[in-house]
């Protein structure tokens, strides 16, 4: 409540002191009645007065004008105050108060700065001095977009436009090719305050990098953009890559879709030779003469793996509660019988082939049935801290 009363009693006194004392301007000496400064920068308004009165006992106000009058920050009798929240914690005298000098700073500069600064010193028993400056903060361009609308094609018209979102004043454009060649652009093909470029009857040697510049005097950006013409050559090429690229796209489909369907066909000729039906089982893993497979389980499922090696079934139960597991097989943890072999020496007729495969079948259904209850005794082991699979107990007797 104290600094608002403080901030309208500066402003008040400041108008105040404007009525009954005018025609006393530029009294303040300041060597800049304009200044610039790009935005972000700091810039100091200089102004300092002389006096033969004491200078510890004068009042001294900075305010700033733009749509209304707004007090900066003040000096009297030892105290310095603040005024409008735009400029809080960004302004300050330069030199120690009281002081001739009533030069003042501002840091971070805005463009909303922009505007008249007036000083005033206000002399008890004489007449006050006041002076004015202009403040312009000037904002350099932001980045451009450089865009192509037209077909690059030989004999053809093409525009290039650039544009800056924002920038104080408002940027000019300039465009110009860097490579392979260089060459710089002109009005008529070239408007500068739109930032268009015209390019017709296009040719080959009109392919390059063009660069387009935004600026102000407070500073450049750029981009650029690549234009290539597109001969007859050059339609033939991308013609070809285009045919290219949907023939491997194709081909590499076809490929997944062969390579599902024989996984899917080879998996219904295993689930047709295994039934696993009595123990519900939802994975089953084969690996052919390997110690180590991979594969994939569901939540809290029984895992099989099967090994054929020199004619010999080993059967490896265990739980597991990934959904991707790991199994390391030991083929001398095999507990179950030898079977025919799987290729016998000499032919054999197809009889006597279903005869084996069946006998395979029968011999199966008959050791996993057998082996249920160490499947019972293994999904009630939890797994050791940090391991992934429960530690093998003796299994009990089968």
């Amino acid at each position: 409540m104290e600094m608002y009363t403080l901030r309208k009693f500066g402003t008040l006194l400041s108008l105040a002191f404007l009525l009954y004392f005018p025609g006393v301007l530029a009294q303040i000496q300041m060597p800049q009645s304009i200044m610039k400064v790009i935005e972000g920068q700091k810039v100091v308004l200089q102004a300092w007065y002389s006096t033969s009165y004491s200078i510890g006992k004068n009042t001294v106000l900075w305010n700033f004008v733009a749509n209304n009058s707004q007090l900066i920050i003040s000096y009297t009798l030892d105290s310095i105050s603040l005024g409008s929240p735009q400029f809080e914690e960004r302004v300050g005298f330069t030199a120690t108060m009281p002081s001739a000098n009533l030069s003042l700073y501002i840091n971070n500069t805005k463009e909303s700065d922009s505007g008249r600064y007036f000083c005033q010193v206000i002399i008890p028993g004489a007449q006050g001095l006041t002076g004015e400056l202009i403040l312009n903060v000037i904002v350099p361009p932001a980045v451009p977009e450089c865009a192509l609308s037209g077909k690059p094609v030989l004999k053809g018209n093409v525009t290039l436009s650039c544009k800056s979102k924002s920038g104080k004043p408002i940027p000019m454009y300039k465009w110009q090719k860097t490579s392979p060649t260089s060459e710089v652009f002109f009005s008529p093909m070239l408007n500068e305050k739109t930032g268009t470029l015209k390019l017709s009857n296009l040719s080959s040697n009109m392919s390059g990098k063009y660069v387009c510049l935004a600026s102000n005097t407070a500073g450049t950006k750029r981009c650029y953009i690549n234009l290539e013409v597109i001969t007859s050559t050059n339609a033939g090429r991308i013609a070809g890559a285009t045919v290219g690229s949907v023939l491997g796209v194709i081909f590499l489909i076809l490929f997944l879709v062969g390579l599902l369907r024989r996984r899917r066909d080879s998996e219904e000729d295993l689930a047709n030779d295994i039934k696993l039906d009595s123990l519900s089982l939802v994975c089953v893993c084969v690996c052919v003469c390997v110690c180590v497979c991979v594969c994939v389980c569901g939540d809290q499922c029984a895992h099989i793996s099967i090994l054929y090696k020199e004619h010999t079934v080993c059967v490896l139960l265990y739980t597991c509660d990934m959904k991707v597991c790991v199994c390391q097989m030991d083929v001398s943890q095999s507990l179950t019988p030898s079977l025919p072999p799987l290729h016998p020496q000499g032919g054999r007729s197809g009889a006597q082939a279903r005869l084996v495969g069946q006998e395979r079948r029968l011999w199966l259904g008959r050791g996993l049935q057998k082996w249920h209850t160490l499947l019972h005794h293994y999904r009630q082991q939890a797994p050791p801290e940090g391991a992934l699979f429960p530690a093998i107990s003796p299994p009990p007797s089968l």
